[in-house]
């Protein structure tokens, strides 16, 4: 069974051109359609896309760490309203405790 190399298309026993990409298939040995120096080649051409697409892949995940790590800050910095009848703390978007339902006054 072969495989084309370019596209991946699974190619019938006579193909001499990929039916999918159109790339030609030059050798027929054991199921490979290429020689040793071309399959290194592509190897390594591949190894070279994998590493841009990690590094690329390692700036986006420390850009949403980042993110994250800004946010939770953001949020744990908020202020705190203190409940004057349980002495519960509440958000500051709090207007009633969420524990006694006591009112809370607005924050100047």
């Amino acid at each position: 069974m072969m495989y084309c190399y370019k596209c991946g298309e699974k190619l019938p026993e006579e193909a001499y051109f990929c039916p999918k990409c159109g790339v030609k298939i030059e050798e027929k040995v054991a199921g490979v359609s290429d020689s040793r120096e071309e399959l290194k080649d592509k190897f390594t051409q591949m190894g070279i896309e994998i590493e841009k697409a990690l590094s690329i892949a390692a700036k986006e995940i420390e850009k949403a760490f980042r993110n994250v790590g800004d946010n939770l800050r953001e949020g744990t910095n908020k202020e705190i309203k203190i409940c004057p009848h349980c002495g519960e703390r509440n958000l500051e978007k709090a207007y009633y405790c969420y524990k006694c339902g006591g009112e809370i006054k607005k924050a100047n």
